[in-house]
């Protein structure tokens, strides 16, 4: 898990994006996919960075959601998927 200039070509006008955020199946609802979140926007934070962003699909976004985030928008890529875009202020 780690921060980027970019995640998705059709919004590389935002920065920085959360990028590998993946807890394994059998972690999952024991609280480190919200602790490892949690430390990486408060360094984000720490190196002035204001906002952050996410491009996800499918059960995850319901993740970041209860940790905070807010859906921004859903973006028709040039593959024809939909991705959904979270952002967080921090």
């Amino acid at each position: 898990m780690g921060l980027g200039e970019f995640d998705i070509e059709e919004r590389r006008d935002r920065s920085p994006w959360v990028s590998g955020m993946i807890v394994r199946p059998d972690r999952r609802g024991l609280g480190s996919g919200r602790l490892l979140l949690a430390h990486l926007e408060a360094w984000a934070e720490i190196h002035g960075f204001k906002q952050v962003w996410v491009a996800h699909e499918g059960p995850a976004i319901s993740f970041y959601r209860t940790c905070g985030w807010d859906l921004s928008e859903t973006v028709e890529r040039v593959s024809g998927e939909s991705v959904s875009v979270l952002t967080k202020l921090l």
